[in-house]
């Protein structure tokens, strides 16, 4: 009996393993498709606030406190930004914004 709950548990695991590996793989290889995607709502959602308050100065400086407030760098590595950050940078998120708002 305890021999069968042993190889029970090395199988849970033994599978475990695996389809951590594959998740882990799926991931690896759509990162860039996640990326865009994520980064793509998050300029929409940018684009959004300033139609609905057109203050580019004010949408600027909120920016700039929350880098500090943060402590994150403004322009980082691309490569960083890509496998490190959750959203965009505030130097990239900030060029969209001042392009919205000329066109707008």
């Amino acid at each position: 009996m305890a021999k069968a709950n042993r190889i029970m548990l090395t199988n849970f695991f033994t599978n475990f393993s695996i389809l951590h590996t594959l998740l882990m793989l799926f991931k690896l290889c759509n990162a860039d498709r996640l990326v865009t995607c994520k980064h793509g709502r998050e300029y929409a959602a940018d684009r959004y606030a300033l139609e609905l308050v057109p203050n580019l100065p004010a949408f600027e400086n909120t920016f700039v406190a929350l880098a500090k407030q943060n402590l994150s760098d403004p322009e980082p590595l691309e490569w960083v930004e890509f496998w490190l950050h959750n959203h965009p940078s505030i130097a990239r998120r900030l060029e969209p914004a001042r392009r919205t708002v000329r066109s707008g």
